[in-house]
């Protein structure tokens, strides 16, 4: 009815984030220019995955990796020490990084890099193909974005108006 395929790869033993890919090789036949949407089974997202689509193709990358810039407040003071005396104390401060969002557009060619029968995790197929100069690229997620990682983030997101109102809105 939407127009698209699924097709289900069923693991006899957990391969990981990539491994299960190494079996999509197998069972469907991708051009040379294809690729593929990954993504994680916990995310909930208003991500607009044509942009990304997009943003992978038109900068020729192998795969391409979004990216969610997060900022968490320390539960702790965070000391600096300096000759092993306190320099200063910092209250609980923010700190910010990019983490991987669990969403990846994949070039087809890529999958070859996946090992058979074996472990094989999303990081360890980006360091993979960093290592050999594959061309990776960072997507930066702008929309609403959340890995839901326990019950905890499920049932705050279902109990947030707000957030269902962004959702429904993206």
């Amino acid at each position: 009815e939407f127009g698209i395929t699924i097709t289900y790869l069923i693991e006899k033993k957990s391969s990981g984030t990539a491994g299960p890919l190494a079996q999509l090789r197998k069972k469907i036949k991708l051009a040379g220019n294809e690729s593929l949407l990954l993504m994680n089974g916990d995310i909930l997202t208003s991500l607009n995955f044509k942009k990304m689509v997009e943003y992978h193709k038109n900068n020729g990358l192998a795969i391409t990796v979004g990216v969610k810039n997060i900022k968490e407040k320390n539960a702790y003071g965070v000391i600096e020490i300096k000759n092993k005396k306190v320099n200063r104390i910092i209250e609980k401060p923010f700190s910010a990084q990019s983490v991987s969002a669990g969403i990846y557009i994949i070039s087809s060619h890529v999958l070859k890099e996946i090992p058979q029968n074996k472990f094989f995790t999303m990081p360890n197929l980006i360091n993979k193909l960093t290592s050999k100069n594959f061309p990776v690229g960072a997507y930066d997620i702008k929309e609403f974005w959340v890995g839901m990682e326990n019950l905890k983030y499920f049932e705050d997101i279902h109990n947030n108006v707000a957030i269902r109102n962004e959702i429904l809105k993206g």
